[in-house]
């Protein structure tokens, strides 16, 4: 048999972060086709469509940050936001060699333990782990050293995003008894047996912004390009995004667009450009499912701890971005009389502790907040209820 599945412009949020998500994911997958009373794969899964035809890497990313869960690369079919836990507990006696486990898929990466359990005879003294991956990103080599009976918890990128969904699918039809064959057979005819649909975009909207996922951003990204040109690539979406802010009353010599999630270091904007985008989203008909997606400061998201016992907190909402020596903070305020007003600043190039920063951030924030402001001529704009 043939197996098809249509998953490439599927749920992008399947994640192992809440008690192995991902895993139930495929396994409904596999429940689907054991319910039709499938037992048997012949031949290989493979990954047959091309949703997104380019490199799973943004340009302009740091290469040294690759085999990091927040620079993983993305792909048609994707798994966990893109990266594989590894669990090593050390064992009881110095000297033995840790045990692992990896999830959600259990055999993709590949590991070497090559780390030892010791004594721990330093006070506060944690794990001393140190990984990498070989130049496939197939298998992760961990050294160093951990006390005895302690745990310790590594999260490794996937570098072919593809191989680990295929595995972890392959392993959760084993698990539901689904067999499948090694050996390849030409196809003499599909069928579609299972589909995987989106939930939608105002869910993921969330689960996007308050955190931060950058692969998500970057999933969306290209299929904005995918949707609109036919071609699920970086510059498709970056030539859709383009021609919004201008359709935005933006500046063209104001943003410089390489990739979804902003790691690229050939990103640029400025906060003209990114107050024309608050406006526009506050104008629209979806604008109370754009802002109640924003952290919130002193609440949740990647803001939770900053501007609390300041007017701004569980006020302000504002979306945070950094990379090495760039930190931004963009979003909207309610001032002490109830005029919501848009704000972006913008920072880079600094000497200083990244506190620093946003200690300056925050305080613009708490500022705007308690302003209180001459009455105004015609209609304010006010945050949705």
């Amino acid at each position: 048999m043939f197996l098809r599945f249509i998953v490439g412009r599927g749920d992008p949020t399947i994640s192992d972060n809440v008690m192995g998500q991902a895993l139930r994911g495929l396994l409904a997958f596999a429940d689907s086709l054991a319910a039709r009373g499938i037992r048997r794969v012949e031949g290989k899964l493979v990954s047959a469509g091309n949703a997104f035809p380019d490199a799973p890497l943004g340009f302009g990313w740091s290469w040294d940050n690759l085999d990091y869960a927040y620079s993983a690369g993305v792909d048609e079919l994707f798994l966990n936001e893109g990266y594989a836990t590894i669990r090593v507990r050390a064992g009881p006696q110095a000297g033995d060699t840790p045990t692992y486990m990896v999830s959600p898929a259990r055999g993709y990466p590949a590991v070497t333990m090559l780390a030892k359990s010791i004594v721990n005879v330093a006070v506060n003294k944690g794990p001393n782990l140190q990984w990498e991956s070989d130049a496939s990103g197939n298998m992760v080599r961990i050294s160093g050293d951990i006390a005895v009976n302690d745990t310790a918890r590594i999260q490794v990128a996937y570098r072919d995003p593809a191989g680990a969904y295929l595995t972890a699918l392959r392993e959760a039809l084993a698990m539901r008894g689904i067999e499948v064959r090694d050996g390849v057979r030409p196809a003499t005819a599909d069928d579609t047996l299972f589909t995987s649909r989106s939930i939608p975009l105002a869910e993921i909207l969330v689960v996007m912004q308050k955190p931060s996922q950058n692969q998500l951003a970057e999933i969306i990204f290209k299929t904005l390009g995918l949707e609109k040109t036919g071609i699920g690539t970086a510059d498709s979406g970056r030539r859709v995004v383009e021609r919004q802010l201008r359709d935005w009353g933006a500046d063209t010599a104001g943003a410089a667009v390489r990739d979804g999630s902003g790691l690229s270091r050939h990103d640029y904007v400025t906060p003209e450009t990114i107050v024309k985008v608050l406006e526009a989203m506050r104008r629209a008909q979806t604008f109370a499912v754009y802002y109640n997606s924003l952290p919130i400061a002193g609440v949740d998201g990647t803001i939770r701890s900053r501007m609390k016992g300041t007017p701004a907190e569980n006020n302000l909402r504002a979306k945070t971005g950094f990379v090495d020596k760039a930190r931004s903070l963009s979003g909207y305020v309610t001032t002490a009389d109830g005029r919501l007003l848009m704000f972006s600043t913008l920072g880079n190039n600094w000497t200083v502790p990244v506190r620093e920063v946003e200690r300056v951030q925050d305080a613009i924030g708490a500022r705007l907040a308690a302003l209180r402001l001459p009455p105004a001529r015609g209609p304010v704009a006010t945050a949705p209820r």
